[in-house]
Protein backbone atom coordinates (compact mmCIF):
# COMPACT_ATOMS: atom_id res chain seq x y z
CA UNK A 1 0.00 0.00 0.00
CA UNK A 2 1.27 3.51 -1.39
CA UNK A 3 0.65 6.10 1.33
CA UNK A 4 -0.41 9.45 -0.16
CA UNK A 5 1.99 11.44 1.87
CA UNK A 6 5.03 9.00 0.83
CA UNK A 7 8.20 10.02 -1.22
CA UNK A 8 9.22 7.65 -3.48
CA UNK A 9 12.39 7.71 -6.07
CA UNK A 10 12.07 7.53 -9.71
CA UNK A 11 12.84 4.20 -10.03
CA UNK A 12 10.20 3.45 -7.38
CA UNK A 13 7.75 5.37 -8.80
CA UNK A 14 8.22 3.61 -12.33
CA UNK A 15 8.48 -0.36 -11.15
CA UNK A 16 5.33 0.43 -9.31
CA UNK A 17 3.57 2.16 -12.26
CA UNK A 18 4.70 0.02 -14.59
CA UNK A 19 3.48 -2.71 -12.13
CA UNK A 20 -0.26 -1.42 -12.92
CA UNK A 21 0.00 0.07 -16.51
CA UNK A 22 2.19 -2.36 -17.73
CA UNK A 23 3.28 -1.60 -21.25
CA UNK A 24 1.11 1.43 -21.64
CA UNK A 25 2.94 2.98 -18.79
CA UNK A 26 5.68 3.71 -21.32
CA UNK A 27 3.05 4.55 -24.40
CA UNK A 28 1.41 6.84 -22.58
CA UNK A 29 4.31 8.36 -21.60
CA UNK A 30 3.81 7.92 -17.49
CA UNK A 31 7.24 8.51 -16.50
CA UNK A 32 8.05 9.91 -13.56
CA UNK A 33 10.95 12.26 -15.45
CA UNK A 34 8.09 13.18 -17.54
CA UNK A 35 5.17 13.77 -16.14
CA UNK A 36 4.62 17.43 -16.59
CA UNK A 37 3.78 15.73 -20.81
CA UNK A 38 1.40 13.18 -19.27
CA UNK A 39 -0.94 12.09 -21.89
CA UNK A 40 -4.23 12.12 -19.53
CA UNK A 41 -3.25 14.66 -17.01
CA UNK A 42 -5.00 17.87 -16.10
CA UNK A 43 -2.69 19.85 -14.37
CA UNK A 44 -1.94 23.37 -12.83
CA UNK A 45 1.51 24.94 -12.83
CA UNK A 46 4.52 24.68 -10.45
CA UNK A 47 3.54 20.84 -9.52
CA UNK A 48 6.67 18.06 -8.63
CA UNK A 49 6.63 15.51 -11.11
CA UNK A 50 6.71 12.54 -8.38
CA UNK A 51 4.92 14.26 -5.86
CA UNK A 52 2.03 14.39 -9.15
CA UNK A 53 2.63 10.39 -9.33
CA UNK A 54 2.62 9.44 -5.84
CA UNK A 55 -0.74 10.71 -5.33
CA UNK A 56 -1.95 8.97 -8.59
CA UNK A 57 -1.25 5.59 -7.55
CA UNK A 58 -2.11 6.51 -3.88
CA UNK A 59 -5.37 7.15 -5.56
CA UNK A 60 -5.03 3.95 -7.32
CA UNK A 61 -4.67 1.39 -4.18
CA UNK A 62 -7.22 3.30 -2.43
CA UNK A 63 -9.61 3.14 -5.24
CA UNK A 64 -9.25 -0.50 -5.27
CA UNK A 65 -9.22 -1.54 -1.85
CA UNK A 66 -12.71 0.21 -1.84
CA UNK A 67 -14.13 -1.61 -4.63
CA UNK A 68 -15.31 -5.02 -5.04
CA UNK A 69 -14.39 -5.33 -8.78
CA UNK A 70 -13.44 -2.83 -11.07
CA UNK A 71 -15.89 -1.61 -13.45
CA UNK A 72 -15.86 -2.80 -17.30
CA UNK A 73 -15.67 0.37 -19.70
CA UNK A 74 -18.71 0.48 -21.97
CA UNK A 75 -17.80 3.09 -25.15
CA UNK A 76 -20.79 2.92 -26.52
CA UNK A 77 -22.44 3.96 -23.25
CA UNK A 78 -20.09 6.30 -22.70
CA UNK A 79 -21.00 7.94 -26.07
CA UNK A 80 -24.27 7.68 -25.95
CA UNK A 81 -24.27 9.45 -22.41
CA UNK A 82 -21.65 12.39 -23.12
CA UNK A 83 -23.77 15.07 -24.12
CA UNK A 84 -26.07 14.43 -20.93
CA UNK A 85 -22.84 16.07 -18.70
CA UNK A 86 -24.25 19.50 -20.03
CA UNK A 87 -27.31 19.38 -17.69
CA UNK A 88 -25.34 17.25 -14.93
CA UNK A 89 -22.61 19.66 -14.39
CA UNK A 90 -25.09 22.60 -13.43
CA UNK A 91 -25.28 21.43 -9.82
CA UNK A 92 -23.85 23.94 -7.30
CA UNK A 93 -23.28 21.31 -4.30
CA UNK A 94 -20.18 19.11 -4.15
CA UNK A 95 -22.67 16.28 -3.07
CA UNK A 96 -24.89 16.77 -6.23
CA UNK A 97 -21.60 17.22 -8.12
CA UNK A 98 -19.76 14.10 -7.00
CA UNK A 99 -23.40 11.86 -7.30
CA UNK A 100 -23.46 13.13 -11.14
CA UNK A 101 -19.55 11.97 -11.93
CA UNK A 102 -19.91 8.86 -10.02
CA UNK A 103 -23.24 7.92 -11.84
CA UNK A 104 -22.26 9.04 -15.35
CA UNK A 105 -18.86 7.15 -14.75
CA UNK A 106 -20.61 4.16 -13.48
CA UNK A 107 -23.63 3.82 -16.45
CA UNK A 108 -20.06 4.23 -18.98
CA UNK A 109 -18.04 1.42 -17.16
CA UNK A 110 -15.92 3.93 -15.85
CA UNK A 111 -14.47 3.70 -11.93
CA UNK A 112 -14.50 7.11 -10.52
CA UNK A 113 -12.79 8.23 -7.69
CA UNK A 114 -12.13 11.55 -5.60
CA UNK A 115 -8.80 11.72 -3.44
CA UNK A 116 -7.70 14.71 -1.66
CA UNK A 117 -5.07 16.63 -3.24
CA UNK A 118 -1.31 16.13 -1.53
CA UNK A 119 1.18 19.35 -1.06
CA UNK A 120 3.16 20.43 -4.56
CA UNK A 121 1.14 17.70 -6.46
CA UNK A 122 -0.91 20.57 -7.85
CA UNK A 123 -3.04 17.38 -10.45
CA UNK A 124 -6.61 18.24 -10.78
CA UNK A 125 -7.88 15.21 -12.60
CA UNK A 126 -6.27 11.90 -14.20
CA UNK A 127 -7.43 9.58 -17.21
CA UNK A 128 -6.11 6.12 -17.91
CA UNK A 129 -6.39 2.47 -18.77
CA UNK A 130 -4.51 -0.13 -16.28
CA UNK A 131 -3.35 -3.05 -17.95
CA UNK A 132 -6.17 -5.62 -17.40
CA UNK A 133 -7.84 -3.25 -19.60
CA UNK A 134 -10.11 -0.90 -16.47
CA UNK A 135 -10.32 2.67 -17.50
CA UNK A 136 -9.84 5.20 -14.30
CA UNK A 137 -11.04 8.45 -13.86
CA UNK A 138 -9.76 10.55 -10.84
CA UNK A 139 -10.28 13.62 -9.95
CA UNK A 140 -8.40 15.88 -7.01
CA UNK A 141 -9.82 18.44 -4.11
CA UNK A 142 -7.57 21.13 -5.70
CA UNK A 143 -8.73 24.34 -5.60
CA UNK A 144 -12.15 23.24 -4.56
CA UNK A 145 -14.05 24.63 -6.61
CA UNK A 146 -17.37 23.12 -8.33
CA UNK A 147 -17.20 24.64 -11.90
CA UNK A 148 -13.37 24.05 -12.03
CA UNK A 149 -13.97 20.58 -10.87
CA UNK A 150 -16.82 20.11 -13.45
CA UNK A 151 -14.16 21.53 -16.37
CA UNK A 152 -11.79 19.25 -15.24
CA UNK A 153 -13.87 16.30 -15.00
CA UNK A 154 -15.23 16.85 -18.74
CA UNK A 155 -11.56 17.24 -20.05
CA UNK A 156 -10.98 14.51 -18.90
CA UNK A 157 -13.91 12.48 -20.12
CA UNK A 158 -12.80 14.60 -23.55
CA UNK A 159 -8.99 12.40 -23.26
CA UNK A 160 -11.35 8.98 -23.44
CA UNK A 161 -13.50 10.37 -26.20
CA UNK A 162 -10.44 11.75 -28.06
CA UNK A 163 -8.79 8.49 -27.48
CA UNK A 164 -11.48 5.74 -28.32
CA UNK A 165 -10.40 3.50 -25.06
CA UNK A 166 -12.73 0.86 -27.52
CA UNK A 167 -9.62 0.05 -28.98
CA UNK A 168 -7.69 -0.14 -25.26
CA UNK A 169 -4.72 -2.53 -26.76
CA UNK A 170 -4.45 -0.10 -29.72
CA UNK A 171 -3.49 3.41 -28.34
CA UNK A 172 -2.19 5.55 -30.36
CA UNK A 173 1.64 5.70 -31.70
CA UNK A 174 3.44 8.94 -32.19
CA UNK A 175 0.78 10.44 -29.82
CA UNK A 176 2.04 14.25 -29.28
CA UNK A 177 1.34 14.82 -25.83
CA UNK A 178 1.67 19.40 -26.00
CA UNK A 179 -0.51 18.91 -29.17
CA UNK A 180 -3.03 17.02 -27.89
CA UNK A 181 -3.81 18.60 -24.29
CA UNK A 182 -4.28 22.12 -26.05
CA UNK A 183 -6.63 20.25 -28.35
CA UNK A 184 -8.41 18.74 -25.44
CA UNK A 185 -8.74 21.91 -23.57
CA UNK A 186 -10.03 23.37 -26.02
CA UNK A 187 -12.79 20.42 -27.00
CA UNK A 188 -13.91 21.50 -23.00
CA UNK A 189 -14.09 24.56 -23.76
CA UNK A 190 -16.28 24.20 -26.72
CA UNK A 191 -18.57 21.81 -25.39
CA UNK A 192 -19.57 24.43 -22.54
CA UNK A 193 -19.63 27.16 -25.48
CA UNK A 194 -22.30 24.37 -27.22
CA UNK A 195 -19.42 24.29 -30.24
CA UNK A 196 -19.97 27.73 -30.99
CA UNK A 197 -16.87 29.22 -32.78
CA UNK A 198 -18.21 32.95 -32.63
CA UNK A 199 -19.05 33.05 -28.97
CA UNK A 200 -15.27 31.40 -28.30
CA UNK A 201 -14.62 34.30 -30.44
CA UNK A 202 -16.57 36.95 -28.68
CA UNK A 203 -15.19 35.97 -25.40
CA UNK A 204 -11.36 36.04 -26.47
CA UNK A 205 -11.80 39.66 -27.96
CA UNK A 206 -10.05 42.18 -26.82
CA UNK A 207 -13.49 44.39 -26.38
CA UNK A 208 -15.15 41.98 -24.72
CA UNK A 209 -15.89 43.02 -20.72
CA UNK A 210 -16.27 39.82 -18.60
CA UNK A 211 -17.30 42.50 -15.78
CA UNK A 212 -20.29 43.43 -17.72
CA UNK A 213 -23.88 41.65 -16.86
CA UNK A 214 -24.94 41.99 -20.23
CA UNK A 215 -22.28 40.47 -21.53
CA UNK A 216 -22.73 37.52 -19.76
CA UNK A 217 -25.87 37.09 -20.04
CA UNK A 218 -26.17 37.26 -23.98
CA UNK A 219 -23.76 34.26 -23.77
CA UNK A 220 -26.22 32.28 -21.24
CA UNK A 221 -28.94 32.51 -24.03
CA UNK A 222 -26.84 31.31 -27.25
CA UNK A 223 -26.21 28.40 -25.17
CA UNK A 224 -27.71 25.58 -23.12
CA UNK A 225 -24.69 25.65 -20.43
CA UNK A 226 -25.62 26.53 -16.80
CA UNK A 227 -24.21 30.28 -15.51
CA UNK A 228 -22.14 28.82 -13.54
CA UNK A 229 -20.00 27.27 -15.99
CA UNK A 230 -20.57 29.44 -18.31
CA UNK A 231 -19.06 32.38 -16.16
CA UNK A 232 -16.08 29.63 -15.41
CA UNK A 233 -15.07 29.31 -19.41
CA UNK A 234 -15.07 33.08 -19.19
CA UNK A 235 -12.71 33.32 -16.28
CA UNK A 236 -10.49 30.92 -17.85
CA UNK A 237 -10.68 32.46 -21.29
CA UNK A 238 -10.11 35.88 -19.98
CA UNK A 239 -7.96 35.01 -17.21
CA UNK A 240 -10.17 37.07 -14.58
CA UNK A 241 -10.49 34.81 -11.58
CA UNK A 242 -10.99 38.19 -9.54
CA UNK A 243 -14.28 39.34 -11.27
CA UNK A 244 -16.65 39.99 -8.99
CA UNK A 245 -19.67 39.59 -11.29
CA UNK A 246 -18.03 35.79 -12.61
CA UNK A 247 -17.27 35.12 -8.65
CA UNK A 248 -21.11 35.46 -7.84
CA UNK A 249 -21.59 32.54 -9.62
CA UNK A 250 -18.87 29.94 -8.95
CA UNK A 251 -19.28 27.91 -5.76
CA UNK A 252 -16.46 26.57 -3.48
CA UNK A 253 -16.41 23.54 -0.98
Amino acid sequence: MLNKNERLNKKELFEKGKGIFGDNFINMKLDPSSVSDTLCFSKAKNSFPNVSLSWVLATYYECNQKIDKPLTFNYEKFKQNFPLLKKLCGTNTSSAMFFNMKKFCEISGINFYYHESIPNSKVKGITFVDKKGHVYLFISSLFRCIENTWYTFIHECYHIKDNDFAQIDNLKKNYNVQENEVFIERSALMFILDQKESIYNTIKASSFNPDDSNNLNLIVKETQSPINMIAEAIRFLKQRYTSSLLNSFIHTY
